[in-house]
């Protein structure tokens, strides 16, 4: 189980803490502890980006440092929001960012 606590009990990270159970999220078996970690961190951070920008359908969004843990997240985001992403990152890991939805 992955728990997130920020929203319930103010934030915090711990090696063991005590929730209610209406907060935990069963990982999935092909995901590993150090993927899932990833999640509340960077995927709130690009949700954030994304909501503060105000990003709609067919708006154009640059993501810099696309291939990181934030940009990965920002691009599927802005995609689902219905934005053109354009991706800037390393030709090493331009096909992974490009099958993420960016140019």
């Amino acid at each position: 189980m992955v728990a997130d606590i920020r929203k319930s009990f103010g934030g915090g990270f711990s090696e063991y803490t005590v929730v209610d159970a209406k907060h935990l999220v069963k990982k999935p078996e092909e995901v590993s502890f150090e993927q899932a970690a990833t999640v509340p961190i960077s995927g709130q951070a690009a949700m954030m980006g994304m909501k503060l920008s105000s990003i709609k359908q067919g708006d154009r969004v640059l993501i810099n440092g696309a291939s990181g843990g934030v940009g990965s997240f920002g691009i599927q985001i802005a995609k689902a929001l219905g934005a053109h992403v354009t991706a800037i990152c390393s030709t090493k890991k331009a096909n992974a960012v490009k099958s993420w939805g960016s140019r």
